[in-house]
């Protein structure tokens, strides 16, 4: 009985690391994609505001913070809901590349997709609080 329970929770743990492996590779991945797309619209149209927030939001998710990834996600939908309805013409918004504008909103619907759904995710960045707080406390 003791064996089987020890077996369980080494299973456990180590789809916990799984996980947490698998969320930090999946948000290192939607960070570096995220300020590519940030970085080039600063040459587009000059959104500096916008790369500095995506750049903070990142770098408090990386530190664990969920309310930062809930809010980044947020701002994803967000934009992929207002550039829809600038596209289809109910917002007079100047889209010059449509098939980019596309392509764009649905690399933000998917980071939004997995920000709000990953276990991964959530995963990683509860293990990089719980380190945190427990260097706080040493």
């Amino acid at each position: 009985m003791a064996k089987e329970k020890e077996r369980q929770k080494l299973a456990e743990e180590n789809l916990h690391r799984r996980r947490e492996k698998k969320g930090k590779l999946l948000l290192l991945t939607i960070a570096g994609a995220l300020l590519a797309v940030q970085l080039v619209s600063i040459f587009i149209s000059g959104q500096m505001v916008s790369f500095a927030l995506h750049l903070i939001l990142i770098i408090l998710m990386h530190q664990g913070y969920a309310w930062a990834k809930y809010v980044l996600a947020s701002l994803m939908v967000l934009s992929v809901w207002v550039g829809v309805l600038g596209l289809t013409g109910y917002l007079p918004l100047s889209m010059p590349y449509p098939a980019a504008s596309y392509a764009i909103l649905a690399f933000y619907a998917a980071i939004a997709a997995v920000l709000f759904f990953s276990k991964s995710v959530s995963a990683y960045m509860r293990s990089k609080r719980n380190k945190t707080k427990e260097g706080a406390r040493a």
